[in-house]
C-alpha cells in the first residue's frame, strides 16, 4: 500500500522489466478505479524505469483507499505488471475561533486648578468682525522681505 496526501503532486516510479522482445513499451498508464469512474495517468519509460506524476486530487475525490494498477502496451499485447492500493490521506490542518473577549473600561478624570482656569480665560479672544478699511495699510502692503521672495520666486516683477 502508498500513502499520499491528497492535497500534493506526487511522482511514481517503478521499475519494468521487458522480456521477450526487442519491441519497447508503446503505452504505460497507471489506472486508479473509482466505484463509478477510472482515473489514468500516463507514465514515461525511460531505461526500465516508468515515472508518473499524480497532481493534487483535493476536491476530485475524497479521503480513503483506491486500487490501481500499472497498464503497459507493447506491440498488441496488453499486461498489467503491478497492481496495489493507494491510500489517499487529507492534510493535517488546524482551526481556531474566537471563545471570549474581554473589555476593561477605563474612567479618565480631568481635574483643572485655578490657575490652569485663569490662563484659559486669558488665552480666549473676542471675536470681531473687521471690514478692509479698518486694517491698518501696512498690513496690506508687502514688505520689502515680502517682495524679494516674490521676485525670487517669479511672482512679482520689480
Amino acid at each position: 500500500m502508498i500513502e499520499l496526501m491528497l492535497n500534493e503532486k506526487h511522482e511514481l516510479k517503478y521499475g519494468l522489466q521487458v522480456e521477450g522482445t526487442n519491441a519497447g513499451l508503446t503505452e504505460v498508464r497507471l489506472t486508479m478505479e473509482m466505484t463509478s469512474y477510472k482515473l489514468s495517468f500516463p507514465g514515461v519509460y525511460e531505461r526500465g524505469i516508468c515515472r508518473f506524476t499524480i497532481p493534487s486530487l483535493s476536491g476530485l475525490i475524497s479521503e480513503g483507499s483506491y486500487n490501481f494498477k500499472i497498464e503497459a502496451v507493447i506491440e498488441d499485447h496488453y499486461f498489467v505488471p503491478v497492481e496495489d492500493v493507494i491510500q489517499f490521506k487529507k492534510p493535517i490542518t488546524i482551526g481556531g475561533a474566537l471563545v471570549e473577549t474581554k473589555t476593561e473600561k477605563v474612567d479618565i478624570k480631568v481635574h483643572t486648578t485655578e490657575a490652569l482656569k485663569e490662563t484659559v480665560k486669558l488665552a480666549v479672544v473676542e471675536e470681531k468682525q473687521v471690514g478692509i478699511d479698518t486694517v491698518p495699510k501696512e498690513f496690506l502692503e508687502p514688505t520689502a522681505e515680502d517682495k524679494l521672495y516674490l521676485k525670487l520666486k517669479g511672482i512679482m516683477k520689480s
